[in-house]
């Protein structure tokens, strides 16, 4: 399986006048960085079955972004709870292997997409913080503790 962590998009700031911090939506920059990082999946001809996403509008909009300009075969877009902030990781790993698709993105939040990550290559000491619309890259045959490899991490400078 293909694991692409991606963390959403730049959004509204934490504490802005007639926002909830759950009702922040992506800012102008936020939805570039989205299409960016699509057109970059795109071009490097990155398939993706589904997309799972936090239900949390700078996530849901961060989702649409990415595959606005999806080719036709676009993958399915799954909302789930369990993404939105405190991810539980054996819960999110179970909805995967029942998910069992081998090319799946996951849009969510800091820090537990990190903590989520470090989980996945097996070291509760690694710390991974990811950038605004950064992206993490994981291989595994099963998504379970220690059997995730890294292969790679970008910042929306690289795209």
């Amino acid at each position: 399986m293909d694991l692409y962590l991606i963390r959403h998009a730049d959004a509204v700031p934490r504490g802005t006048p007639g926002y909830k911090d759950d009702d922040r939506p992506l800012t102008d920059l936020g939805r570039q960085q989205a299409r960016r990082l699509g057109a970059m999946f795109r071009q490097r001809k990155l398939h993706l079955d589904s997309v799972i996403t936090s239900p949390l509008p700078r996530a849901t909009q961060t989702t649409e972004e990415l595959l606005s300009e999806w080719p036709q075969d676009k993958p399915e877009i799954l909302p789930f709870e369990e993404v939105a902030e405190e991810m539980r990781s054996k819960v999110v790993a179970k909805y995967l292997e029942r998910l069992g698709e081998p090319s799946v993105a996951i849009v969510g939040h800091q820090p537990s997409l990190g903590w989520f990550l470090a989980w996945l290559i097996g070291s509760k000491k690694a710390r991974v913080d990811l950038e605004k619309c950064g992206c993490a890259c994981i291989s595994c045959d099963a998504p379970e503790k220690g059997g995730g490899l890294l292969k790679w991490v970008i910042t929306p400078e690289w795209f």
